[in-house]
């Protein structure tokens, strides 16, 4: 944000709010708004784009649940998958952060280790068009059921949220930490494991 010359407004808003107490309890009355144009920036121009569209597209974060969990090998097997790999915590519960263009993968690999929750999955590549091009005057919500291919919604930029699945204990935020291939997939393991329960009541 320093760098492409950004204010924290919250933090400068409370500078003013507080020169403005400062002042009326001195001097027992408010300053004219007239008054105050001396403390507005002077307009500068427009800023070239500060940075690079993200090589790796999404920003992934999560907690992992369960026994044994060794920080290290789980950074060691997310490294093939992006960058800026942060795991910490303890034998029993994980942080997990990582940029990376393939956030089921990472979760499937998640998964084996423990129950995956608190997942939180950013577009980076879609904020830095957001900050870096016109804003449209309508903006369309859509979430992941209406099933449209991603180059529609990423071509009309739609905004897209994610529907939660839920398996047992498991979630997963649809079409990002699970793809469809895997969704069918555990529909079908779940009727064959419906049927042999079946099978096994009969006998």
């Amino acid at each position: 944000l320093k760098l492409a010359g950004v204010v924290d407004a919250g933090a400068q808003g409370l500078v003013h709010l507080l020169a403005g107490i400062t002042a009326y309890i001195s001097s027992g009355r408010i300053r004219d708004v007239e008054r105050l144009e001396r403390y507005l920036p002077e307009e500068t121009p427009a800023r070239e784009p500060v940075g690079e569209n993200p090589v790796f597209r999404y920003c992934t974060q999560c907690l992992v649940e369960g026994a044994d969990l060794d920080a290290k090998a789980l950074r060691e097997a997310l490294a093939p998958f992006g960058d800026s790999i942060i795991v910490a915590g303890s034998a029993s519960w994980m942080k997990v952060h990582l940029h990376t263009s393939h956030p089921a993968k990472v979760v499937q690999l998640l998964v084996r280790h423990g129950r995956v929750e608190g997942q939180r999955v950013e577009d980076m590549r879609a904020q830095f068009r957001a900050a870096h091009t016109p804003h449209p005057a309508t903006a369309l919500v859509v979430d992941s059921a209406c099933d449209l291919p991603a180059g529609v919604w990423e071509r009309y930029n739609l905004h897209l949220v994610p529907c939660v699945l839920r398996r047992g204990e498991q979630t997963w935020l649809d079409k990002l930490t699970i793809d469809p291939q895997t969704f069918y997939a555990m529909l079908r393991s779940s009727r064959r494991e419906a049927t042999a329960c079946h099978h096994l009541v009969e006998h």
